[in-house]
């Protein structure tokens, strides 16, 4: 009986160091089931934490894309107000020579005008670097309100990040100051001995000692990490939207101000060029003004001289007819009485001289002069005619317009250019009396006839110069 109770007692020792051996085995499985969890925890945690790094990164580098891009914004604003400016500004000093233009050359200003100009142009200036000083506070006040927005943003992401990693230490400490009650734990949940003794308890120990033990045993993760990994990742989501939706409209107003300054060029440069085609007519009136002006000038220099030239052949003319009736004057008083009676018989013949390139004409102008008592000369051209002018002055000279060599107008200024035939009379015969009628005028032509003319119409004409002629 004590030899049996002995056997007993043993059995039991044994199986509870069985019991203990396998529950220690249990346990330290146990522990290192959730040290791993713990592990996955951390070790998820701190891929949120880096996402999270990578995104506010990434979020940092497209806010400094967008504030260049802003920054460009203004500084292409603030160039595109400038050359406006200077547009507007050349645009006015072009202008400004052609409307003082339009009456002829503007006077020299006075002094309270330059004076009035010199304040105008100071008060330009002026408003120029006012409105530079606003774009310049305006562009400061922006960059300004931007720092801070970044900064404010820096700081919120920084304290975010503080609470995270402040959370996530919480809750390794708490972990691990869960972690040394576990094995008392569960050494308390532990069957009685007793349970050895029968049998039926060492199954249980072997089924919880199992490899294959079931996932009851297992915590269940920490539902404040989980939630703390999911808000994060929405948040972050929900900036990169909004950054993506600030940086699309950012793009958008850019495209517009360019297309919008592409449209202020275009207009910029069909106002300039309409500017510089009004200047450009307006400069080629007044140079045809000018030289519009000059020609008149010019020919009345011309008929000026011309008329002084007659004017001196004239009183030359009657100074060589006074000294030539004194001369007579004194042949006849010392001259006997008898002379005197074949000399006022003596009639001076009236000559006529007729230039044309035509036989045809001279012949049938000859024969109607001829049969008036006139003695004619002929002349082929002017070039004749000037030579015959040498040895005789003809009373009246007829001279056709369009001759070779030398033509109507040429002989007739020749015969104006020279004192001894600036007093003959020239009669000049043209198929069109209005076209050549001006630079008949100029040259110094005495009648202009247009052809047909009628016999009668030349002799009176030429009975109307003669007394001049005769008298000089």
């Amino acid at each position: 009986m004590d030899e049996i109770g002995l056997w007993q007692a043993l059995a039991a020792l044994v199986v509870a160091g069985l019991g203990v051996m396998l529950h220690g085995r249990w346990a330290r499985r146990r522990t290192e089931r959730k040290q791993r969890e713990e592990a996955a925890k951390r070790e998820s945690v701190e891929e949120a934490l880096h996402s999270l790094a990578e995104r506010e990164e990434e979020s940092r580098i497209e806010r400094a894309g967008a504030r260049r891009m802003a920054e460009e914004i203004a500084r292409l604003k603030a160039q595109r107000e400038a050359e406006q400016a200077q547009r507007d500004a050349d645009l006015a000093q072009a202008q400004a020579p052609a409307a003082a233009g339009e009456d002829g050359p503007a006077p020299a200003p006075t002094a309270t005008e330059a004076r009035d100009a010199e304040l105008r142009e100071a008060a330009r200036r002026e408003a120029e670097a006012h409105a530079e000083a606003q774009r310049a506070a305006q562009a400061e006040a922006r960059a300004r309100a931007e720092q801070a927005l970044r900064e404010a943003q820096e700081a919120a992401h920084r304290a975010e990040q503080d609470n995270l990693r402040n959370e996530f230490e919480r809750l390794m400490a708490a972990q691990r100051g869960e972690a040394s009650p576990a094995v008392q734990a569960e050494s308390d949940s532990l069957p009685p001995l007793e349970w050895a003794i029968t049998g039926s308890p060492a199954k249980s120990l072997d089924a919880g000692a199992t490899p294959d033990e079931p996932d009851t045993l297992a915590e269940p993760v920490e539902p404040g990490l989980m939630a703390t990994a999911e808000d994060l990742e929405a948040e972050a989501l929900k900036a990169e939207r909004v950054e993506a939706e600030r940086l699309e409209a950012e793009r958008l107003e850019a495209e517009r101000l360019e297309e919008q300054r592409l449209e202020e060029q275009r207009l910029l440069a069909e106002r300039e060029a309409a500017a510089r085609e009004v200047t450009a007519r307006e400069a080629a009136a007044r140079e045809a003004q000018a030289r519009e002006t000059e020609a008149r000038e010019a020919a009345a220099r011309e008929a000026a001289q011309r008329h002084a030239l007659i004017e001196a052949a004239r009183l030359e003319a009657e100074r060589r007819q006074a000294a030539d009736r004194a001369r007579v004057e004194a042949q006849r008083a010392a001259a006997p009485p008898a002379a005197e009676a074949p000399a006022s018989t003596v009639d001076t013949p009236i000559v006529v001289m007729v230039v044309d390139d035509s036989k045809v004409v001279r012949v049938k102008t000859s024969r109607v002069l001829a049969r008036a008592q006139y003695q004619v000369l002929l002349a082929d051209d002017g070039t004749d005619a000037v030579k015959q002018l040498e040895s005789t002055l003809p009373h009246v000279l007829i001279t056709d317009v369009e001759m070779p060599g030398m033509d109507g107008f040429t002989l007739t200024r020749h015969v104006r250019g020279h004192a001894r035939t600036a007093h003959i009379p020239v009669i000049m015969i043209t198929s069109s009396d209005d076209k050549h009628r001006a630079e008949a005028q100029a040259a110094g032509v005495s009648v202009l006839l247009g052809k047909p003319y009628e016999e009668d119409d030349l002799l009176a004409r030429i009975q109307a110069l003669l007394p001049a002629a005769v008298a000089a």
